[in-house]
């Protein structure tokens, strides 16, 4: 996904530690675990924040609620899923396009 994601216009990679890992909210997990679950969340809360991104990217459904939904709302960062990041990219690109004189 990062190399298809990587040549977007106005798109930054930062690499964030233990990226493949999961959010702790695979499945039921969360329900079945919840103390477990909370801190494998809170850890991937802070790799994200530890990054300085302003958006986060991830293709799990899961994933994207559990981390919006442990996220501060003063944190400041969007968790999108890669074609959203796509369609802002080129929305973006394409609104600076017609934009010029």
């Amino acid at each position: 996904m990062i190399r298809h994601l990587r040549p977007l216009p106005r798109v930054g990679f930062r690499k964030m530690k233990d990226a493949n890992v999961c959010c702790g909210g695979g499945g039921s997990f969360q329900f079945d675990f919840p103390k477990g679950s909370k801190g494998i969340t809170e850890n991937k809360i802070k790799n994200i924040l530890e990054t300085g991104a302003s958006v986060v990217v991830t293709g799990c459904p899961g994933c994207r609620g559990t981390i919006r939904g442990n996220m501060s709302d003063s944190d400041n960062i969007s968790v999108l899923h890669p074609i959203q990041l796509l369609d802002r990219a080129l929305s973006e690109e394409s609104h600076a396009e017609n934009m010029k004189p």
